[in-house]
């Protein structure tokens, strides 16, 4: 499938190649692609358009159904290669489902980073970056190969400073890092495995403003080397500064290709632009919500929230650091921050993921957490989706399971539903998901149709607290819009309470109304807004 000349007139040539997906069916007939030496490529597509085909090919994971697929791609640039490297990769992608299984490997269940004394087999950063872990060596193999240690931590040294990752993150365990602190080490793991070819796949996703940067300048350091990077995006907005050539995808076709102004001028690419949202969704007029019977019940509670003075630290780094906050009923909140400010830790004690919420001063709901029973109480009032909860939730559930799996909190549905839940949750997956199969598992699911479903998961029990982190994630413009539409209906029709996690003011929902800003562990700011634009 690969071959090499000299001198390369291409790096990737696609000649009248046809993929097809896991049904047969057929996917971007008949395409014809040059990458030119000195071209930085982009594919730019809806959620579901077929981005994964296109990169499955490239990294001959599945055989073209026609036509030839030729690579002369550059050598590694000499200042990222590590001669006689044992587990050299010719491309190396990065994804969020990459990091999602990077981060399975370290941790057994949800939530297993608040639990350390189980997971004592879980690598330090600096372990994971290791000569040992990257050449991947069996250790009873006769004979030696590699790449020179030396040699590999010059390289890794060398990175690590481009990265601003300090020394002090390197002794942290995987799973203690921030979101953008592991998409750094996530990128350095794959530049010390020297690759000729970089894929990047959402790769500012869910990253504070500093972190984004910080990776743009990054990129383009390597596209400066020489080193060809293919991103693979979903809204224009997303691409890095050095892409020169798109493809623009819909429904398993290349619409249009050419130069970056060329295609971002079409109408069938401003549609996936991000726009904030001024004005409230027909979704509205729709009553997809019934009530919750305790509604009443909870906004006769002075506060619904109450955390008094919490502190607590993970070996040297303190991870909150003297909170004070108070949500009353009615009351629905943004938390903003840049990686690694406390939020996750800040929502972990709130649903009583993490052990130390049985022994700080926090109230929920009029409860505190003291037992299992507490917490189940607690719970049956709570509905959430997480970045966490994606990355555990097991695949192997249709549809309709992992809507009914909100009612009993589980991963998977290992209760059976009643007749009116079971007809609830059909209701709503017509309502919200009529492109889906009730019987479709979910991971044979885009990942937009994933997080739809599991932002129905946390609403079909009706809940009193809804806490959603990072929800917009990876999503196109559609499925953006229409999750912050349903969390505005739900609001809107039920009266729950929000608590919303993001980076990005065009996804805060219309109903949020109070702010909160972390930094370093601490509450920085807390007020009262009447609009997304004074966030």
């Amino acid at each position: 499938m690969q071959t090499i000349s000299s001198p390369a007139n291409f790096w990737i040539q696609w000649s009248d190649v046809t993929l097809r997906d896991s049904n047969e069916t057929l996917l971007f007939p008949h395409t014809q692609w040059t990458w030119k030496p000195g071209q930085q490529w982009a594919i730019l597509g809806a959620n579901g358009s077929g981005k994964k085909y296109i990169v499955s090919a490239l990294l001959r994971r599945q055989h073209p159904f026609q036509g030839k697929i030729t690579f002369q791609l550059p050598p590694t640039p000499s200042e990222l290669d590590i001669p006689g490297l044992a587990n050299r990769q010719i491309i190396f992608k990065i994804s969020p489902e990459d990091h999602r299984q990077i981060l399975a490997s370290q941790s057994s269940f949800y939530q297993s980073r608040w639990h350390s004394g189980l997971e004592e087999g879980s690598l330090t950063a600096d372990s994971f970056l290791s000569h040992k872990v990257v050449e991947d060596i069996n250790p009873f193999e006769v004979g030696t190969r590699g790449a020179d240690p030396q040699l590999f931590y010059q390289r890794r040294q060398k990175l690590l400073t481009q990265l601003n990752i300090s020394p002090e993150l390197l002794e942290r365990k995987i799973l203690h890092l921030s979101n953008g602190e592991q998409r750094k080490i996530l990128l350095l793991f794959a530049l010390l495995h020297a690759p000729q070819m970089l894929i990047l796949e959402e790769p500012f996703g869910s990253l504070d403003v500093q972190t984004r940067q910080t990776l743009r300048q990054f990129i383009d350091y390597l596209v400066h080397l020489g080193m060809p990077i293919l991103t693979l995006v979903s809204r224009p907005d997303e691409l890095p500064d050095s892409v020169s050539h798109l493809h623009l995808l819909a429904a398993g076709k290349i619409i249009a290709s050419g130069t970056r102004q060329e295609i971002l001028s079409l109408p069938q690419a401003r549609l996936l632009e991000s726009q904030i949202r001024t004005q409230k969704s027909s979704i509205y007029s729709k009553h997809l919500f019934k009530c919750s019977s305790q509604k009443e019940e909870i906004h006769n509670l002075e506060s619904l929230i109450e955390i008094k003075d919490i502190n607590f630290k993970i070996g040297n780094k303190i991870i909150l650091d003297h909170i004070n906050w108070t949500i009353h009923p009615g009351e629905n909140w943004v938390i903003l921050g840049p990686n690694g400010a406390g939020k996750t830790s800040l929502l972990s004690l709130i649903q009583g993921d993490h052990p130390l919420a049985y022994s700080l001063n926090i109230r929920v709901m009029g409860e505190s957490y003291r037992s299992t029973h507490s917490l189940w109480k607690i719970r049956q009032k709570m509905g959430w989706l997480s970045p966490e909860l994606h990355l555990h939730y097991p695949g192997n559930w249709n549809a309709q399971e992992v809507v009914c799996s909100g009612y009993f909190h589980s991963m998977g549905l290992h209760t059976l539903p009643n007749q009116e839940q079971l007809t609830y949750a059909e209701e709503l997956l017509n309502n919200l998901l009529p492109e889906i199969n009730l019987e479709s598992l979910f991971e044979q699911l885009s990942i937009g149709q994933q997080r739809l479903l599991l932002l129905i998961r946390a609403l079909v029990n009706r809940p009193q607290l809804l806490i959603l982190d990072e929800p917009c994630q990876a999503l196109d413009t559609l499925y953006r819009t229409t999750l912050l539409d349903t969390v505005d209906a739900a609001i809107a029709q039920t009266g729950t309470t929000l608590i919303f996690v993001t980076h990005h003011a065009e996804e805060i929902p219309l109903c949020v109304n109070r702010l909160l800003r972390l930094n370093q562990g601490q509450i920085v700011e807390q007020k009262q807004i009447c609009s997304i634009a004074h966030s």
